[in-house]
């Protein structure tokens, strides 16, 4: 028979009904809780004795540390940067950086020559989803290093897992992010812009976060990069990230920009196609439209130039589709308009002709311009040609291929040394129609160095001269990984890979 009598002498801990009740109440009215699970006093008060309490509402965003972040983002550093000859390439000719560096110290230092001179700003933070790296900040400056030897970091630079079992896990990543953020907006010129990576961990947040740092009008959009399904979901399969947009200064950058607009995808394949069959048919022009069109349709649906497939007429002039040619909303002007082969008026639109001005007319037949039907019974139409608009708004929803990238950089060094890179052809998009020829790039969350790809790429096809400057952590790669066996003993190796930029690191 078993003994089921513990021993008397053991130390058990009792039940915590405390904690218990607690957790109860916590089921019961989760509003009484902050966002970190503390409970909150004075939302209890108010509720047991609501005359206790004598207090002004107001809205605000308050949470654990935020002051002392906020004083620690304008504290000074004695921080140097240093120049190493070794890892760097082509430095005599090169005005890109990659600082190997605490990015919180090297965004202070970065203030004394570039506050203000930053056009861009992109950054892929941690995500906060608990298994990720959160910088403690916690400095000792009178160290003469903060970290002794390229194998180890420590003294005054901390790194630590950020689990969702601490109770400031979201006050953590806040107090990284509102420190870092407070000093990118001194960095940014009144026109610049700041792009920022995140899933659905904080992205509530950092729009709050976001709106206090650079203020509510100066939001621009949130885009959403869908980048294909994930199938170990048991009940939402979470196919998408963010990225947010804010700017300075909203109204310099309309009068700066006026608009941004991005090169539609898909165009090339469907120039291409045309040249071809152009080339098989000659001036037979329907011969070149019917295949265009079993072109189109043959093409699967996520293919970037089915979007376009309304573009399947040809004439002299190239590719168009029969655009509208009635005025919006109706009441338009009404004249004859003579078909070019019965010289019989044609049907004139419900709404009237899109031009007021008959001349106008008249000089876009002339022209060529004006679509008509086999007689006079069909209404005209506007020949809007693919190459007066190849250009657009970018949409807040775009898909791009989240393995694609990961494909790339697996090329490029030989083996899968970084998770999850970002990609370079959505960093390359977001550059083309945010940026111009010489303006400046700040990512400092540096990673496997995908902004500085992005940017090489990006001059190269434009003959642009803008420049980069990454920042990354001395952070280790493990011990086991494939890019410490290969070599990459930190990340910042990996960012160095990204292009020729001049080394400096802060001691």
């Amino acid at each position: 028979m078993e003994n089921n009598i513990e021993n008397p002498m053991q130390k058990v801990q009792s039940h915590d009904w405390n904690q218990e009740r607690l957790e109860q109440l916590k089921q019961l009215m989760p509003d009484l809780f902050t966002n970190d699970g503390k409970l909150n006093i004075n939302e209890l008060k108010q509720i047991v004795d609501p005359k206790s309490l004598n207090e002004t509402e107001r809205y605000e965003f308050r949470w654990f540390g935020k002051s002392n972040a906020k004083r620690e983002a304008f504290t000074p550093t004695d921080a140097t940067l240093v120049f190493d000859e070794e890892r760097s390439l082509n430095p005599e000719h090169s005005e890109n950086l990659i600082i190997e560096g605490e990015n919180l110290q090297v965004l202070k230092l970065l203030s004394k020559s570039y506050r203000e001179q930053i056009k861009c700003i992109y950054i892929d933070p941690p995500y906060n989803t608990g298994k990720d790296f959160v910088y403690s900040d916690n400095f000792d400056q009178d160290k003469k290093e903060y970290w002794e030897d390229a194998e180890m970091v420590e003294n005054g630079l901390k790194i630590d897992t950020n689990m969702e079992s601490d109770g400031r896990y979201h006050s953590n990543w806040l107090n990284m992010m509102y420190s870092r953020l407070l000093l990118a907006r001194q960095l940014l010129r009144e026109d610049g812009v700041i792009f920022i990576s995140l899933d659905d961990n904080e992205i509530h947040h950092l729009r709050k976060l976001c709106d206090e740092t650079f203020g509510e009008s100066n939001f621009i959009g949130q885009l959403i990069w869908t980048g294909g399904r994930k199938n170990d979901s048991k009940f939402i399969s979470t196919s998408h990230e963010y990225i947010l947009v804010y700017c300075k200064n909203f109204d310099v950058l309309k009068s700066e920009v006026k608009e941004w607009r991005i090169r539609k995808k898909g165009l090339d394949e469907i120039y291409n196609t045309y040249n071809k069959l152009k080339f098989k048919y000659k001036s037979e022009i329907q011969s070149i439209e019917k295949e265009l069109k079993e072109w189109f349709k043959g093409l699967p649906n996520s293919h970037p130039s089915k979007a376009h497939k309304h573009y399947s007429c040809v004439d002299e002039n190239g590719i168009f589709f029969p655009d509208n040619i009635s005025w919006p909303g109706g009441g338009g002007p009404k004249y004859d308009v003579l078909h070019p082969k019965t010289k019989k008026p044609v049907s004139i639109p419900s709404r009237g002709w899109l031009f007021s001005d008959e001349t106008k007319m008249e000089s876009l037949i002339k022209e060529n311009k004006v679509h008509f039907g086999p007689d006079e019974n069909s209404v005209p139409c506007l020949k809007s040609y693919l190459k007066d608009r190849e250009f657009q708004v970018p949409y807040s929803v775009f898909y791009q291929d989240g393995r694609a990238s990961t494909k790339r950089l697996r090329a490029l060094f030989g083996d899968d040394f970084f998770e999850h890179p970002k990609d370079e052809i959505v960093l390359k998009e977001l550059f083309e129609f945010s940026t111009t020829n010489d303006d400046i790039i700040l990512d400092f969350f540096g990673g496997s160095g995908t902004t500085g790809q992005a940017i090489l790429e990006l001059n190269k096809e434009d003959n642009g001269n803008r420049k980069f400057i990454l920042v990354q952590i001395p952070e280790i790669t493990d011990i086991n990984s494939k890019a410490y066996k290969a070599g990459f003993k930190k990340i910042s190796d990996i960012t160095g890979k990204s292009g020729h930029s001049d080394h400096v690191i802060p001691v």
